[in-house]
């Protein structure tokens, strides 16, 4: 724990990040595993002994690392700046608004991510029939993409203002 304390916040960001994203690449195929009674061995690549897929693997972690350094810096910078912006208001109600404001950002962006993806995974899996399992996929695309356009248009304060 002495070696968390004494590292730049960005890089314990970085490291938050690339670790949820291990687990959750963890769970996901060791539920996979699970379900389809079939070990993880098969997931990995038979030319190369593994070699590509472990590189994948170590190549994805490094994007999250990369991915969660880079918002950690950028949250702190646009903080600044909205601290600049409103020098009157006080620091508790300048940090619920700046996290509102920040995360109705991110939940536009992912809106659209969501809606985007229910249109890919239409083209790429929905062939001549329908199935349960897609409609199931696409509901819940639909649904995440509703809710996280919800939330970006009730926390977006400064265009209320």
């Amino acid at each position: 724990m002495k070696l968390m304390g004494k590292m730049d916040k960005h890089v314990k960001n970085g490291l938050i990040s690339m670790v949820c994203w291990i687990l959750f690449l963890v769970v996901t195929l060791g539920t996979y595993s699970y379900v389809q009674d079939a070990p993880l061995k098969g997931l990995l690549d038979k030319e190369t002994g593994g070699f590509i897929s472990l590189a994948f693997f170590v190549l994805w972690a490094l994007i999250w690392f990369a991915i969660g350094q880079h918002y950690s810096r950028d949250y702190e910078q646009k903080k600044e700046a909205y601290r600049k912006q409103y020098p009157s208001v006080s620091e508790s109600q300048l940090a619920k608004a700046f996290r509102d404001e920040y995360s109705s950002g991110i939940a536009k962006m992912l809106s659209g991510v969501f809606f985007i993806s229910v249109l890919a995974y239409v083209a790429a899996n929905v062939r001549e029939e329908v199935t349960t399992r897609n409609c199931i996929y696409i509901g819940l695309l639909m649904a995440l993409s509703i809710i996280t356009y919800w939330y970006y248009k009730a926390h977006q304060l400064t265009k209320r203002e």
